[in-house]
């Protein structure tokens, strides 16, 4: 299911592309859009977090501030920068469901979304809730 320039995945779907011994890991790069402690709490293992909350997310949204300069730590900024051409990026937040729950600009994976349309990425939203 695709909506505009990117399509949603379900978790299996991942899960099975993580797991695909074929497939470079680099071909799939989780991106964490939920707060640093939800993060920390529990995440998609290899999955880097965007804080992208207050101060970053107003920079971010007025073009103060790039993406990647709001990843929270240097390996997940080194995994990003590295992100070639073939890259999907996956990103989740414990709200959405699909990208037709990623239209309120207000929320962060809105912004990490538009954003990476505008840098040329390919996108997928998982489906599904991360709680």
């Amino acid at each position: 299911m695709s909506s505009g320039k990117w399509k949603s995945v379900s978790p299996r779907e991942l899960a099975q592309r993580l797991n695909d011994t074929s497939t470079s890991s680099t071909e799939v790069l989780v991106v964490d859009c939920r707060s640093l402690v939800a993060f920390n709490g529990l995440h998609i293992r290899g999955a880097i977090h965007v804080n992208c909350t207050g101060i970053g997310r107003k920079r971010l949204s007025q073009g103060k501030a790039k993406l990647k300069d709001l990843i929270s730590s240097a390996e997940g900024k080194e995994k990003f920068i590295s992100g070639g051409v073939g890259t999907t990026f996956v990103i989740y937040d414990e709200l959405s469901s699909g990208p037709d729950d990623c239209k309120n600009p207000c929320r962060p994976i809105c912004l990490v979304l538009q954003t990476l349309l505008k840098e040329g990425k390919n996108i997928s939203v998982l489906k599904g809730k991360l709680d």
